[in-house]
Parts: structure tokens; C-alpha cells; sequence
């Protein structure tokens, strides 16, 4: 999948918009990208046919909505946040174990 994000991509978002990914439409990406990919598509159940037309298979495609309209990336400010709560925690339970001895 990572060798074909961008096309696996496009198909995505073709089938967000219209429900559904034609048959026209999937060979254009393809040739778009110069992929000849379809039988892996179908083969890996990425995608299922649906008459003469495609859809991304439903866990690819609850793994596709996650990562384009769910996943948020930690801002810079959120890291540093994270970063410091997490030394705070080592330091605390190296304070501990020391106590320990």
C-alpha cells in the first residue's frame, strides 16, 4: 500500500465523492499514475467489484477515513507538552526506585 498511497488515495477520495469508483474512473487513475495495478487491487480485496464498478473494501476503506478525515497530527506545542510529562513520570519513578535502595 505504501508503494501506491497517492493512487490508493485519489480512489479514495473519487469514491467520497460519488459513492462509488467506475470502472472509467479507476482505469484513468491507473494510467494516471502508470500503475498497472487493478488485479492487485481486486486480488488483495482492497477493492470489490459492485457490478462493473469498484468500492474500497470496508476495512481499507474505514482505515482510508481514518487517516484523512480523523487523524489529527500533535501540533509542535502538544509534543513538547507530552515530552515533558513523560520526563516528569521518569523522574518520578527513578525517584522511587532510588527510595527503594
Amino acid at each position: 500500500m505504501a508503494n501506491h498511497y497517492d493512487l490508493l488515495r485519489d480512489l479514495f477520495d473519487l469514491q467520497v465523492k460519488n459513492d462509488i469508483i467506475t470502472k472509467e474512473a479507476l482505469i484513468i487513475c491507473i494510467e494516471n499514475y502508470d500503475k498497472n495495478i487493478q488485479a492487485q487491487l481486486t486480488e488483495y480485496q482492497i477493492l470489490v467489484e459492485q457490478n462493473d464498478d469498484f468500492a474500497f473494501n470496508e476495512p481499507y476503506l474505514i482505515l482510508f477515513e481514518f487517516i484523512h478525515q480523523q487523524f489529527k497530527p500533535l501540533l509542535p506545542e502538544e509534543i513538547e507538552h507530552f515530552g515533558q510529562s513523560i520526563r516528569t513520570l521518569f523522574l518520578k519513578i527513578k525517584e522511587g526506585i532510588n527510595d527503594d535502595k
